[in-house]
């Protein structure tokens, strides 16, 4: 059951599910926080998760079609440094402690190969595992809305997976 909406058991069932997460934060690559080529930079954020499920199914008493915006705030940071010539290792990782009925947790560690360079202009490879944790439960008095998301690109146990990419900068 869902919204007022039974599905009997054993029914087939499409659903779809869209979660995604925006981020806007300062990170402070000014803080002499640096050792050995490798630095730690601070970050201070806000996010906003557009929450939306639905579920259809013939034998079911109606569609369930449910959605809402969250809003929080996180703290987070980034260490980066070399690890032996045109290789560097990263690591992203922000998290948010029950601000706004969220608890979350974003890890992301990559390494980062460099292919070429021209003047300020780099390209790389990378690879690396991400991992999402995402909890909320809101107060509402008759009914909370929880929601546990745990996600990860390319994995059967979802707190991380494997990704891939192409880094353009200039």
């Amino acid at each position: 059951m869902s919204q007022g909406q039974t599905i009997p058991s054993g029914s087939r069932v499409k659903s779809r599910l869209d979660i995604p997460i925006g981020r806007v934060g300062y990170r402070a690559h000014w803080l002499p926080l640096s050792y050995r080529g490798w630095s730690l930079a601070p970050e201070l954020g806000a996010a906003r998760l557009d929450f939306r499920y639905r579920l259809r199914s013939s034998a079911a008493t109606g569609p369930v079609d449910r959605g809402y915006v969250l809003y929080f705030g996180y703290l987070g940071f980034q260490l980066d440094g070399p690890i032996h010539r045109r290789l560097r290792g990263e690591i992203d990782f922000f998290a948010s402690a029950g601000i706004s009925f969220v608890t979350a947790i974003d890890t992301d560690v990559r390494l980062v190969y460099q292919v070429a360079r021209r003047g300020r202009a780099t390209a790389s490879l990378i690879v690396g595992l991400r991992g999402i944790w995402f909890r909320y439960q809101d107060d509402q008095r008759d009914e909370q809305n929880e929601i546990e998301i745990r996600t990860g690109a390319y994995s059967s146990k979802p707190w991380a997976g494997v990704h891939i990419g192409l880094r353009l900068s200039y």
